[in-house]
């Protein structure tokens, strides 16, 4: 049965160092950048050097040819990489409603434990959590917001290492500096691994993923052909890449490191994506604040924990998909759909499994074993993104699943034995229903509903 590609691109890995914009005849006027190294770190220290020279030269030469940057650089060196100062950056600026605010940090990151993935940076006299600069940062008003990171989010274990990478190098193309800097808005945030895994860095070539990053900052990433650049975009062929490096070079990992759980793979973690700005310009002027509002939904509040697990993240065409989906509470679950066209769809529940309901600390592996069907991937290439929600009430589950059709167009009326999913037709008026999706949500408890994004990536 046919279901069409998607592309995964979870969790963010090391950082990209990338900041700044300016104005000539664009939308932005002035990018205000604080770029932070631990360069005096002596396991880590020549290589976040290494990672400021890529960053600087990339703001210089790329950014600032269509943009103002102001840039401030803190170095652990000067003793400048405490969390008051970084902090008290954000709060201090006062950008223009159209002005784009970046952060980078490059050095060594870390989680709490397994149990407690609360994730923070680590700085000259203390740590500074994750979720205290996103909080700053949201309430800086402006346009554009970038937080991206360079780091670990690592469990107390053991050290991280350092292998060698490829040299990838930036190519400076027509308009994509404008696209991500002048026609984006929201707050990025990234980083170079997700819970519970190493960073690596080479100390002669810098970061994994900063280097994958400044790579896939390039006009040839537009893998949609729209002639549009977008900062998914960019991140789906980062990612890519520093799982690519990762694995080319995973031989050389030594012994003592290959036996903690932490060293499986490299994966970058995204925690939230801007949106294009010429969303305004297209058939639904109204809705551009929602075209993106359920994929961008997040909830911190949760009691509710989710996975949501494709069975790897690279796929072919014809390969057959299966999801696996997970929470520690009984709660009823709806796994949604964006193609790499951007159609939009609901996969679970549908007209073959109308059961959504899944017990606290159990999994499902979708579709299941006595699933009417199986998921055969076809359609163009691309990125596609996978979205879990769970809640704990039906009667908000029967709401939300009452905004699509269950599988009606995305499954056709195909049974087992004949092997395809239909694809389902472009659903009119989209953005609509995702932000009625999303409002139901906003309207509950935040105890009591949760999400979990991934992508896959489908090539030929």
């Amino acid at each position: 049965m046919f279901l069409r590609k998607f592309s995964l691109i979870p969790t963010l890995l090391f950082v990209f160092c990338g900041l700044v914009l300016g104005t000539p005849n664009v939308e932005a006027q002035t990018v205000h950048a604080l770029v932070v190294v631990m360069n005096a770190d002596e396991t880590v220290g020549r290589g976040m050097e290494i990672n400021l020279d890529k960053i600087n030269e990339f703001l210089d030469k790329e950014v600032k040819s269509q943009y103002q940057v102001r840039k401030t650089i803190f170095r652990s060196s000067a003793r400048q990489t405490t969390p008051d100062a970084l902090l008290q950056w954000i709060r201090n600026l006062r950008p223009a409603a159209d002005d784009v605010v970046f952060f980078y940090y490059g050095g060594h990151g870390g989680m709490v434990s397994k149990t407690d993935q609360r994730t923070y940076l680590y700085l000259t006299d203390g740590i500074l959590y994750r979720d205290k600069i996103e909080e700053v940062m949201r309430k800086v008003s402006c346009r554009l917001k970038l937080i991206i990171t360079d780091c670990c989010s690592s469990y107390p274990s053991s050290d991280s290492g350092v292998m060698s990478l490829t040299d990838y190098g930036t190519v400076v193309g027509r308009n994509h500096i404008t696209d991500l800097f002048g026609k984006h808005e929201g707050l990025l945030h990234v980083n170079g691994t997700t819970e519970g895994s190493y960073g690596w860095v080479n100390l002669n070539r810098g970061g994994y993923f900063t280097t994958s990053l400044m790579h896939s900052i390039d006009p040839r990433t537009d893998s949609n052909r729209d002639g549009f650049l977008e900062w998914h975009e960019v991140l789906q062929v980062a990612e890519a890449v520093t799982q690519e490096t990762f694995n080319s070079h995973y031989s050389s990992i030594e012994d003592k490191y290959k036996n903690d759980p932490q060293t499986k793979l490299q994966t970058p973690k995204v925690y939230s994506t801007p949106i294009p700005v010429h969303w305004d310009r297209r058939d639904n002027p109204d809705d551009r604040d929602v075209a993106s509002g359920l994929w961008e939904l997040e909830n911190r509040s949760s009691d509710i924990r989710l996975v949501l697990k494709p069975s790897r993240q690279d796929y072919r065409l014809r390969d057959y998909l299966t999801i696996r989906l997970e929470a520690d509470r009984d709660c009823y679950i709806t796994l949604f759909n964006w193609e790499a066209d951007g159609t939009f769809k609901q996969l679970f529940p549908n007209k073959f499994d109308t059961n959504n309901f899944i017990r606290a600390g159990s999994s499902i592996d979708f579709p299941t074993r006595d699933s009417d069907f199986d998921i055969r991937l076809s359609g163009p290439e691309g990125i596609e993104r996978l979205k879990l929600v769970a809640v704990r009430s039906k009667a908000v589950s029967d709401r939300i699943n009452s905004v699509l059709p269950r599988g009606g167009e995305a499954f056709g009326n195909a049974k087992a034995g004949d092997g395809k999913i239909k694809r389902m037709a472009d659903i009119e008026g989209r953005v609509s229903k995702e932000g009625k999706i999303a409002e139901i949500l906003r309207d509950i408890d935040a105890r009591d509903w949760a999400i979990d994004n991934a992508t896959i990536d489908l090539r030929r």
